[in-house]
């Protein structure tokens, strides 16, 4: 994702401060931590210069966001699934990552507890056959009201 980051020197600051606090919950003397600490040290230079070209190491652990409409797709789609008390097939990995991911978080958080009918815990789906219109035209017949 590409992200044009620019940030305030109070957020800097605030960025700073929280890269600081995590070093200091870590032990300084374990070989594992010595990337991390490298990495952090490297990252509060560049928010203490202000080298806005290096903000995206900062922003790259981020990824494009699922819209609200596609995240209530998702939630729809599994409640359907739960309600018919039928497996749910999941998404493709390929080319559902985003639906995928939402649908596993859905379930890691509690949102849609896991039935005995939902077997396949990763939820993604066999084959590679997109199933996303699939899905639209089951929610459209089961929930006639709901607009895609």
């Amino acid at each position: 994702m590409d992200i044009s980051l620019k940030l305030t020197p109070a957020e800097r600051l605030i960025l700073i401060g929280q890269m600081e606090i995590k070093m200091m919950l870590r032990d300084p003397y374990d070989e594992d931590e010595k990337d991390f600490f490298k990495e952090n040290e490297e990252l509060i230079s560049v928010l203490q210069s202000g080298y806005e070209a290096e903000y995206d190491r900062i922003s790259s652990f981020l990824s494009e966001p699922l819209s609200e409409e596609n995240c209530n797709f998702v939630f729809d789609i599994m409640q359907m699934f739960k309600c018919l008390k039928t497996k749910f097939p999941g998404f493709n990995e390929h080319n559902e990552g985003k639906y995928l991911g939402y649908a596993n978080y859905l379930l890691k958080s509690g949102k849609i507890e896991i039935d005995e009918f939902i077997t396949n815990t990763k939820l993604m789906a066999a084959s590679s056959v997109r199933s996303i219109e699939r899905y639209k035209k089951a929610l459209k017949l089961y929930c006639p009201h709901l607009k895609m």
